[in-house]
Order: C-alpha cells, then sequence, then structure tokens
C-alpha cells in the first residue's frame, strides 16, 4: 500500500505535456494492436509484408541518422559501409567562419563569385 501511495504522490510531479505523449503514445500502440490484429485475420503473408517493410525502413533510418539504441549498435555498425552517409550541407545560414570552410566548397565560392563579380 505504502509504495501505491509512493507512486500516486511521484505522479503528480510529471508535466501535463509528458501526460499527453503518453496518452498519445498508448493511443498509437492500440491501433498498432488493431491493425496487426485486423491484418493477421486476413493473411499471414500480408502481416510478414508489413513488419519487414517497417523493420526495414526502422533499420535504414537507424543507419542513416545514427540514433539506433545502445544495444543494437554492433548490428547498424556491420550494415553502415552499405547505406548512404550523412553529408552536412553548407547553406548561407551556416555559422561556420570562411577558414573553417571545407576546401571544395571554399573553391566553389570563388569560382562562383569570380564569375559574378569579374563578369
Amino acid at each position: 500500500m505504502n509504495l501505491l501511495l509512493t507512486v500516486s504522490h511521484h505522479s503528480f510531479r510529471i508535466p501535463e505535456s509528458d501526460w499527453l505523449r503518453f496518452g498519445i503514445l498508448l493511443l498509437v500502440l492500440l491501433a498498432l494492436l488493431q491493425l496487426v490484429r485486423l491484418v493477421s485475420r486476413t493473411n499471414k503473408y500480408v502481416l510478414l509484408f508489413i513488419v519487414v517493410v517497417g523493420g526495414t525502413g526502422l533499420m535504414a533510418s537507424w543507419v542513416h541518422n545514427r540514433n539506433e539504441p545502445a544495444f543494437l549498435t554492433p548490428v547498424v555498425d556491420i550494415l553502415e559501409p552499405w547505406f548512404p552517409k550523412r553529408v552536412r550541407t553548407y547553406t548561407a545560414s551556416s555559422s561556420f567562419t570562411p577558414s573553417e570552410m571545407p576546401e571544395a566548397m571554399r573553391a566553389a565560392r570563388t569560382a562562383v563569385d569570380a564569375a559574378v563579380f569579374d563578369a
């Protein structure tokens, strides 16, 4: 009983936004469960296809962004060479000085400046 009172006391300190996120997560999980039940009644291969495509997409996202769970890092390290790497792009709003600019970027900028201002 004491544990129940302690849990209820601590639950009042959780912000409302976290309760909202938890509620949305719970609704999404329930909807996903209902979808799996619906698809599993129709054809097992359809369910297998959905799980494989979804799992492949999730794994590709993890490999590309390197935000996988810690216990999957060894698996992602093995798969990483076969997936495209994320490349940082430089835009006009990037916060770096010209001395920090990569050499290829500096050469391209010099060529553009020469074409625009020397014409």
